[in-house]
């Protein structure tokens, strides 16, 4: 798994309302109910995180499950789905018990 040039961690402090993993850039907002039914219809992990970044992003191609092999971290992964369930409360929760 390659290193990200952007984490989760930095990317949920961004107070711009955007923030930005490798080259996508993502919406900071938390899932609505029916994004996050879409998503975990996957019913796995990665296809799960990449349709739900995907509902998040702001431009560009669909996220998919080899682009998070290429640019998340094992933290990072832990982070995100910390964030797409909790928002940035979860993330920090997430960080200290981590």
């Amino acid at each position: 798994m390659a290193k990200a040039q952007y984490t989760f961690e930095i990317a949920t402090n961004t107070p711009t309302g955007i923030w930005k993993v490798a080259e996508r850039t993502f919406w900071n907002r938390q899932l609505t109910m029916a994004e996050k039914k879409r998503c975990w219809a996957a019913n796995a992990d990665v296809p799960i995180l990449a349709a739900a970044l995907t509902t998040l992003k702001v431009e560009g191609e669909e996220v998919t499950a080899e682009w998070i092999e290429e640019h998340l971290t094992e933290r990072d992964l832990g982070v995100a789905f910390a964030y797409i369930l909790g928002g940035p409360d979860a993330v920090t929760k997430y960080l200290a018990n981590g």
